[in-house]
């Protein structure tokens, strides 16, 4: 999260976003402790209008959170995912996409030694779908 945050900042310096003052709760990848998060980061900032979650899975659970907290997405908050992981049923959800096919094979490539191991960076996409929306005023 450090690195990503770093990025953040030093990427859009015009946003005048302060990493220092971005929220982060760390949790496993299932419902209750994605529900702690959801609850600390409400609690800090209570007028908070969207969530980034490291996979689908937390920004699910988050979504589910909101909810029974009362609060809508995306108008009250809007929530982002990470792997674009279709499930069945529920929000359509806003998800940086990542070449899971592509980073596998790079990943085998390497392991078997047809490839040297060295950091590569891989093309993401932003799927936009209706768990963002503009931030309500």
């Amino acid at each position: 999260i450090a690195r990503y945050l770093e990025r953040l900042v030093l990427g859009d310096a015009a946003a005048g976003i302060d990493a220092d003052g971005v929220p982060v709760f760390e949790t496993f990848n299932d419902r209750p402790t994605v529900a702690d998060g959801v609850a600390h980061i409400l609690e800090r900032l209570p007028g908070v209008t969207g969530l980034l979650a490291m996979s689908d899975t937390m920004a699910r659970a988050a979504v589910a959170e909101l909810a029974k907290r009362g609060l809508q997405v995306p108008a009250d908050v809007s929530v982002v995912g990470f792997d674009d992981v279709e499930a069945p049923g529920g929000l359509p959800l806003t998800t940086l996409a990542q070449p899971i096919e592509a980073k596998g094979a790079l990943a085998a490539r390497m392991l078997f030694g047809m490839e040297p191991p060295a950091a590569r960076v891989l093309a993401s996409v932003l799927e936009v779908r209706a768990s963002t929306g503009p931030p309500r005023r």
